[in-house]
């Protein structure tokens, strides 16, 4: 792979350990903008090694990071901090990176937190008590639920947990929220969003195998970590 990438020869990647031990090679050999300037085609061919990211992301994170390659850093990124609950920054080795992630983790965490505000104001103030009866179940809004609970009846230990980018996307795409609440100045668009572009464009956050994660991390050429100018590292 390392003298196909050098002579501009067409190669793919067949799983991450593959890109792995491709960068370490390019690392050792002095080639890494070799292997940056043809990775990208290089990704086209690889399907499997494309959807196994998500299941890993980290160790790609990081090889992305040494490879100057922007579009496979933020695919991982995405990844990294997609899953709301658990999402992987710490198991990233580099202090750097990870502090990145946690920044690109917190951006998400700063429109989660305005977005519930907003959500709660509108429910207490908007609506009212009486006229917004919800039940909340892994992250599905049942309005007037036959099985409704109220939080003060439940000890915290028995409560429903509540999937927020589910119960995001629920409000977006499904009539269990009055009026009110879907409109009032409420914009969850840029949240929603699928910044993917390797994998899962056609993936939506919230729902079915990503109905935990948010897909919407991104980050700027300026705040990548390395020189996005850089020709020779």
């Amino acid at each position: 792979m390392l003298l196909c990438a050098i002579y501009n020869r067409p190669y793919h990647i067949k799983d991450i350990e593959h890109l792995l031990s491709l960068t370490d090679s390019a690392t050792y050999y002095c080639a890494l903008p070799a292997v940056s300037g043809t990775l990208s085609n290089a990704l086209h061919d690889s399907p499997k090694f494309i959807k196994s990211i998500s299941g890993d992301p980290c160790p790609v994170f990081e090889a992305a990071a040494k490879l100057h390659h922007k579009v496979l850093f933020r695919e991982a990124l995405i990844w990294v901090v997609g899953n709301w609950t658990e999402p992987q920054i710490g198991e990233l080795s580099d202090r750097r990176l990870r502090h990145l992630a946690q920044y690109a983790y917190g951006e998400i965490s700063t429109i989660v937190s305005r977005s519930v505000s907003k959500i709660i104001d509108v429910g207490l103030l908007g609506c009212g008590p009486n006229d917004w009866t919800v039940g909340i179940r892994e992250g599905i809004v049942y309005p007037n639920h036959e099985e409704q609970w109220h939080p003060a009846e439940l000890d915290l230990c028995e409560r429903p947990q509540l999937n927020l980018p589910k119960f995001f996307r629920n409000i977006v795409d499904e009539d269990n929220f009055p009026e009110e609440v879907r409109v009032y100045e409420l914009d969850l668009t840029d949240l929603l969003e699928n910044n993917l572009v390797l994998s899962g464009k056609w993936l939506i956050a919230g729902k079915d195998s990503v109905e935990g994660y948010f897909l919407c991390a991104a980050i700027e050429d300026e705040d990548l970590p390395w020189n996005p100018k850089e020709t020779d590292w």
